[in-house]
């Protein structure tokens, strides 16, 4: 098995709510490997977000924060870098593109500048040699009239556009991995696959190993080759994108896949998952998926339950994944 580009393991973040600490990511633990596209899939409040900004080291300060767990790139543990180690592998060996570029850009800085700073600021060219990658990135990401969108400002751009400066941006240092974070989030749905599209194009021609973040599994379906699907800070389910679509196991997963609109049966209602993911302060027992689970047990579920792997590399934590017919051992059984 060759050696993952990046690798997170056992990963706890707590938040800090009214003084009190709370677990937000609880035990996540994923795999990137060369040239791979890896899904996190899940609905708002399930983790994601914490868990690519813990690689960066990028959680609010006195807010976030990693309470255990070893985040691994380039021979470094990240969950133990300073914050000088971190701001040289920001960039130049993971890249970012934030979930809503007006937000992330810096409203008082034109777009060049913002893109050339980068790139001085880590010492990897001089400003006039910074001035043509920049512009050759833009170009890159098919930004139309590129001289012209270095010298506004992000406020003067579409959010098309923006996006795209936003890419360029996480992209103009060559970086070995992407984290795209809701990278279609607040676009019509014409510039979102022309987004989706340019990110493919750029994940291929670039041979980057990329981490997209969404809750949308037609994203998924499209640009991904492996998924993880979180909800309420830990994975209830991952595996090759073709077996987790076709052949889910965890009860939420299957209840994602149900939400989806089919244009071959416009009569159909949409379903809906009832309930609403639990709060960082409400303690849920064993599953958390369980007060919200058509299939919930009383008893087997209330036990921690364990993230179960086939051979296939399918894994999920469920005692009564579909298509069984037996319930399978919770983690507290399998040790009594």
């Amino acid at each position: 098995m060759p050696q993952p580009i990046l690798s997170i393991r056992d990963l706890h973040v707590s938040l800090r709510l009214g003084g009190t600490e709370h677990d937000a990511v609880r035990g996540v633990s994923l795999n990137l490997n060369k040239g791979e596209v890896l899904a996190i899939v899940g609905e708002s409040g399930s983790g994601k977000s914490l868990t690519a900004l813990s690689v960066l080291g990028l959680l609010p300060r006195g807010i976030a924060a990693i309470s255990s767990g070893e985040i691994h790139f380039d021979g470094k543990d990240l969950a133990q870098a300073s914050n000088a180690e971190l701001d040289r592998v920001r960039g130049s060996g993971i890249g970012i593109i934030f979930q809503e570029p007006l937000s992330a850009l810096n409203p008082v800085m034109r777009v060049g500048d913002q893109i050339i700073e980068g790139i001085v600021r880590r010492g990897e060219a001089s400003r006039k040699q910074a001035r043509k990658m920049a512009l050759e990135t833009l170009i890159g990401v098919r930004i139309s009239d590129p001289e012209r969108r270095m010298k506004q400002y992000p406020h003067e751009l579409s959010g098309g556009m923006r996006q795209r400066a936003m890419i360029a941006l996480a992209l103009v240092s060559n970086p070995a991995v992407l984290i795209a974070d809701e990278p279609t989030t607040a676009l019509d749905v014409t510039v979102q696959a022309q987004i989706l599209s340019l990110l493919k194009a750029q994940q291929k021609s670039r041979d980057l190993s990329m981490i997209i973040i969404t809750h949308d599994l037609g994203i998924v379906a499209e640009v991904a080759d492996r998924v993880a699907v979180m909800y309420a800070g830990e994975i209830v389910e991952a595996g090759e994108v073709e077996t987790i679509l076709s052949r889910p196991k965890h009860p939420y997963t299957l209840g994602l896949l149900s939400c989806l609109p089919e244009f071959s049966d416009g009569g159909r209602r949409l379903a809906v998952i009832a309930g609403s993911i639990p709060s960082l302060t409400e303690s849920v027992s064993g599953c958390v998926f369980k007060t919200r689970c058509p299939l919930y047990m009383q008893g087997p579920c209330d036990a921690r339950i364990a993230l179960t792997s086939g051979p296939d590399g399918h894994a999920f934590r469920c005692i009564r994944p579909i298509g069984s017919e037996t319930p399978a051992e919770s983690e507290q059984t399998r040790h009594a």
